[in-house]
């Protein structure tokens, strides 16, 4: 728990585009919603009763909805890449600021080859985990 709270400490800079995201999964929510709404007017209006004017705006009103929902998609899926690749650079920014400020002690005790493969690798790992969960779980959040 306290690694997750570090890593919200480090996405507080982003928290403006964090939330306009969030706009961006509850439009996609609010259209696909929106798409199953349509179905019963688009039902009753074309073949109960036989309106033409219904099958006029259906299609349109359909593919103004996937354009919205697309539109939305495309901006939640690069807003929150942005903000994990943000928090991954300035982790590492971070990390070599810290390693820069270290003795020469530090570099006699600790081989250059352990410290590059652990700084590469937990980075890598923390990347990892927020490109997994950025591409992974939030999908899943809005298609419900």
């Amino acid at each position: 728990m306290e690694i997750f709270k570090r890593l919200l400490r480090l996405a507080r800079p982003y928290m403006a585009r964090f939330l306009v995201a969030m706009g961006c999964m509850l439009a996609v929510g609010a259209c696909t919603s929106g798409l199953a709404f349509l179905v019963k007017p688009a039902l009753d209006g074309i073949f109960f009763n036989r309106d033409a004017a219904t099958l006029k705006w259906i299609p349109i009103a359909v593919v103004v909805i996937y354009f919205i929902k697309g539109a939305c998609n495309y901006s939640q899926t690069i807003l929150m890449s942005y903000i994990g690749l943000r928090i991954i650079a300035d982790l590492r920014n971070r990390l070599y600021r810290q390693i820069q400020m270290q003795s020469l002690a530090f570099f006699t005790k600790n081989p250059t080859g352990i410290l590059m493969s652990r700084i590469t690798n937990d980075v890598g790992f923390i990347q990892g985990a927020a490109v997994s969960y950025t591409h992974l779980t939030l999908p899943t959040i809005y298609s419900v």
